[in-house]
């Protein structure tokens, strides 16, 4: 049930950021869709996890661009203002899910090493 609930709520601030103009509002749905995903996942599940949520983003901005394409030769202007807003809130979504991912796996490879060295705890930082 838990997982189900964290699921939701992934695809809802999701939702969110893909519309929302507010730059405050944004870094605040950002934040929250971060920590949903460690509440979701951890370790090698969590870039699993983003992963998945990276490859989802590609397949919408690809459309999104071939949209942007079709209204940037003939449609209403603000239409493609707007088409244009969800793409660059694609874009930022994906490279969101891109972070997490990248950071995820640097620490992994810290936990890893600090395993492998006897290390007792991982640097500061991560």
């Amino acid at each position: 049930m838990f997982r189900f609930v964290v699921s939701q709520n992934l695809s809802r601030f999701e939702d969110q950021l893909r519309t929302e103009k507010d730059v405050s509002k944004k870094y605040l749905l950002r934040k929250l869709l971060v920590e949903e995903v460690d509440h979701f996942a951890a370790g090698a599940e969590r870039s699993q996890v983003a992963g998945q949520h990276i490859e989802t983003c590609n397949i919408y901005i690809s459309e999104q661009k071939l949209l942007v394409q079709r209204l940037n030769g003939n449609g209403d202007p603000a239409h493609l203002r707007g088409a244009k807003r969800l793409l660059i809130n694609l874009l930022e979504l994906r490279d969101l899910y891109e972070s997490i991912r990248q950071a995820n796996d640097e620490l992994t490879a810290h936990q890893l090493k600090a395993t492998e060295t006897g290390l007792k705890s991982i640097p500061k930082g991560y």
